[in-house]
């Protein structure tokens, strides 16, 4: 829930702009927007991410030029199921690639991070219906990861 906040929080934009059928599920079609912002709290909050070893010292106020973060969502109009999500990452990329630069990282590999492009499209399907699974007894002892 507390991840949710966190979202709501940052939320800077919420739109809904059209429906879809996707897998004959009626889907509305949500762009959001959420501020870098809640990014850097991520990051500040979280020790056990550290990314100071790639981009060095004053990591938050480096990856600060990311900007902010767009997704797609289709949610199902029936029982409000996540179905579909969509993120162009391309410019966040090219922010990390920023922020290599001038450091100890190769040019040609910050160059690689500012002319990538990319994206991500999940699909979501069979929710709450996995079939059964024992975890190992090292993940029930495994020290938790919060954010």
């Amino acid at each position: 829930m507390e991840n949710v906040q966190l979202f709501l929080k940052y939320l800077t934009h919420a739109e809904i702009v059209g429906e879809e059928v996707i897998d004959k599920r009626n889907t509305v079609k949500i762009d959001m927007t959420v501020s870098f912002e809640m990014y850097k709290e991520l990051l500040e909050k979280n020790q056990a991410l550290d990314v100071t070893g790639i981009l060095g010292t004053g990591v938050i106020d480096k990856l600060s030029n990311i900007g902010d973060f767009t997704y797609t969502i289709w949610i199902d109009k029936e029982n409000l199921e996540t179905v579909k999500y969509y993120m162009d990452l391309s410019k966040p990329m090219t922010g990390i690639g920023d922020a290599m630069a001038g450091g100890d990282i190769p040019a040609e590999l910050t160059e690689i991070y500012k002319n990538m492009k990319m994206d991500l499209t999940m699909t979501i399907s069979n929710q709450n219906k996995s079939k059964d699974f024992e975890l190992p007894a090292e993940a029930l002892t495994a020290q938790e990861i919060t954010f």
